[in-house]
């Protein structure tokens, strides 16, 4: 019964943390290229669905840590490349820029 707790709550917590992660992504992207949005999406699902089928692949040739030393290393490696296009766009626009962005979408 313990077992099977803990993988309900383990599975809660990673519904919540990829709706998060999914959400800061649609909103940096449909600012960030608003003229080519749909494209941009496009490309973003194309790469979701393809790593997807790498991870079913892999899932039933690896053994479990293998898999979450693969999961904990694209976890780094996509927060840091976050943080970096991010830092890298406000950067590069003006706050009124930001704000007139974020009131146009409401």
């Amino acid at each position: 019964m313990r077992d099977i707790t803990i993988a309900l709550i383990c599975g809660c917590i990673f519904g919540i943390v990829d709706a998060a992660v999914n959400t800061q992504i649609y909103s940096l992207a449909s600012v960030m290229w608003r003229e080519a949005t749909p494209q941009a999406f496009a490309i973003s699902k194309f790469f979701h669905s393809l790593l997807s089928t790498v991870c079913m692949y892999y899932g039933s040739v690896l053994e479990i840590e293998w898999q979450l030393a693969l999961l904990i290393a694209g976890a780094i490696i996509s927060t840091v490349t976050f943080v970096i296009v991010e830092r890298r766009f406000i950067s590069s626009t003006s706050r009124e820029e930001r704000k007139a962005d974020y009131v146009e979408m409401e």
